[in-house]
């Protein structure tokens, strides 16, 4: 965010230069005019978003500024300093959509209190604006660019692409070896599982150092980053690239910066001569070869990086193939479930999901009976539940119920808004304050029913949830 403080006494820039934490409230850049006129040439240059404007001036006066204000569109506030309190001045400045109007001496607790409503305002309004540029280009009923902040036009920027419910932690360290304190978090949608974030950024180095900095971290995530794009009429695309770039993890979870021809369209032969002894396998009713056909088929596809849109396509193909009136039943009845399981950035998810509709099938299972990665989820949950001294790690349900360990975590969270880990520990520990409540059992023997294998963990895990050790707990309680 970007503030002008357009007055003609130094001393009140060098005021607010003394009083405003510039940074805490969001502003990355300050710039000074001692007149309107000078104003505003540096509003033509930087489009600021925020103004403290003196009325009396010479050259140009506020008023005068204000008038030239009218021409530009982009999404900024003024807020009017004056020593003067005349009513005419407050009216003629409320013609032109001035809401504040601070009287000097300056009262700095005031002007960092509407500074900060301003900004809030002005961030909010951004945000909706860029949710309906998104959605536009999710629906493509239209370009969307009609929605793009004005402001994008005189700046550098980035996309990053995640899917909803693990967004990536970026952190803004300022240690010297880095080169890309100047990333600035600008704004952020959440449209159709998408989340989609945009940072202001001065260029294409400072972009890629920042893209450097965090390609080591969230490694279990998939994330894609979209290149380095200036002006609005770039924003399309770099909003598809930052798609293409989270694609780019679909075999393989990571942080991808967008490159182009990174996927690849299938062209060999494998997966048809694949696809016919997967059929046989189905025809004759062998789960084995079914399974075994699938890993090789999507082995396949990772091997030559084939673009996740062919999977996809090639999935629902020939599921069509085994039996039309199924899926279109199942489409029906699921509200295109099938098809949005297969928009899954997750190989594994896709895989599973494949396999299943296909034992499904075989099984002569009606289609309302057929399982979505949503119900296995739930059946998930249940068995948690009566089963949390076992292992019950996500790779362990992940091969037990044909999801893969990305889908669980994911939905899980969006079902049950609680992460796996977290409800895990949340069952164990109510189970262990039971035992502890009702029982005469050894510590350690309770350690193990609660699904822990070392006392000694259990008992910090334990300590650290209820603020006292099982020990403590028991003695309060029985």
């Amino acid at each position: 965010m970007k503030l002008l403080i357009t007055d003609d006494q130094n001393s009140v820039h060098m005021f607010f230069n003394r009083m405003l934490n510039y940074e805490e409230l969001g502003i990355t850049q300050v710039f000074h005019a001692g007149n309107g006129e000078e104003a505003l040439e540096i509003i033509k240059e930087e489009w600021p978003e925020l103004m403290l404007l003196d009325i009396r001036m010479p050259v140009l006066d506020g008023l005068g500024l204000l008038e030239k204000l009218q021409e530009f569109t982009f999404e900024h506030r003024v807020m009017i300093l004056s020593a003067f309190s005349e009513f005419e001045y407050a009216k003629r400045c409320m013609q032109f959509g001035v809401r504040e109007y601070l009287l000097k001496p300056i009262d700095i607790r005031e002007v960092k209190k509407v500074l900060g409503q301003n900004i809030s305002e002005i961030l909010e309004i951004r945000k909706k604006s860029i949710y309906q540029t998104f959605q536009k280009y999710m629906d493509d009923t239209a370009d969307g660019t009609e929605y793009v902040p004005e402001e994008l036009e005189r700046m550098g920027y980035g996309i990053v692409c995640c899917e909803s419910g693990n967004i990536p932690k970026f952190m803004f360290e300022c240690e010297e070896k880095n080169n890309y304190q100047s990333v600035k978090f600008l704004s952020s949608a959440d449209v159709e599982d998408l989340e989609i974030r945009i940072y202001e950024v001065k260029n294409q180095k400072e972009w890629e150092c920042f893209y450097d900095s965090q390609k080591d971290k969230n490694v279990d995530m998939r994330i894609g980053f979209g290149p380095f794009h200036f002006g609005k009429e770039q924003f399309q695309q770099a909003f598809l690239e930052s798609i293409e770039a989270l694609r780019q993890s679909f075999y393989n979870p990571g942080t991808y910066y967008y490159e182009s021809g990174y996927l690849t369209h299938y062209q060999g032969t494998e997966a048809e001569k694949l696809s016919e002894q997967l059929k046989k396998s189905f025809e004759t009713g062998n789960i084995q070869e079914m399974k075994q056909a699938v890993e090789k088929l999507f082995f396949i596809f990772k091997r030559g990086n084939v673009h996740p849109n062919y999977v996809q396509d090639f999935c629902y193909g020939f599921l069509i193939q085994l039996n039309s009136d199924f899926v279109e039943t199942l489409k029906k009845l699921r509200s295109n479930a099938v098809v949005d399981s297969f928009r899954s950035v997750d190989a594994a998810g896709v895989k599973n999901m494949f396999l299943r509709l296909m034992l499904s099938m075989r099984l002569d299972l009606p289609p309302k009976d057929v399982q979505m990665d949503e119900d296995v989820v739930r059946k998930i949950r249940h068995y948690i539940d009566t089963n949390y001294e076992k292992d019950i790690s996500l790779t362990t349900l992940s091969k037990h119920f044909f999801i893969s360990k990305y889908q669980i975590s994911r939905l899980f969270k969006k079902q049950f808004e609680i992460n796996y880990s977290d409800y895990i520990l949340k069952v164990r520990m109510e189970a262990a304050e039971m035992m502890l409540r009702n029982s005469k059992e050894k510590i350690d023997d309770i350690a193990k029913r609660a699904g822990f294998e070392e006392t000694s963990y259990f008992s910090r895990v334990f300590s650290k949830y209820f603020g006292m050790s099982p020990g403590e707990y028991r003695k309060k309680n029985m």
